[in-house]
């Protein structure tokens, strides 16, 4: 009897190491590409305005960034956005300034 407990505990432990472990992945698959955004945000904000927009913002910035800039990128021909991290983040970027000075010429962002 006691080698049935033994072995119940051990699947049950490598049940649960294996719900933390994919837990752990799928937080860090997560984190990553919001720090990714934030980063491509506080550029872009410290390129147009020489400070960045928040976190929540930087991030907001980011991602629509990227979309923006990889429709642009693809407009132009250039695929840049399949070259790489440093290539994404220079995509992103570029979307990033891109939405600021359309924002800014549509009121966005002005102060009184």
């Amino acid at each position: 009897m006691p080698i049935l407990v033994l072995i119940a505990i051990l699947i049950i432990g490598y049940i649960v190491i294996s719900l933390l472990v994919n837990a752990t992945i799928g937080i860090i698959g997560l984190l990553i590409p919001l720090l990714i955004w934030a980063l491509i945000g506080w550029l872009a904000g410290k390129v147009m305005s020489g400070r960045g927009y928040g976190a929540f913002g930087n991030i907001l910035l980011g991602l629509a960034g990227g979309v923006v800039g990889s429709f642009l990128f693809n407009v132009i021909g250039a695929n840049w956005g399949d070259d790489g991290l440093i290539a994404r983040i220079v995509v992103g970027v570029v979307g990033s300034i891109a939405l600021i000075v359309v924002g800014r010429l549509v009121g966005f962002g002005k102060t009184a």
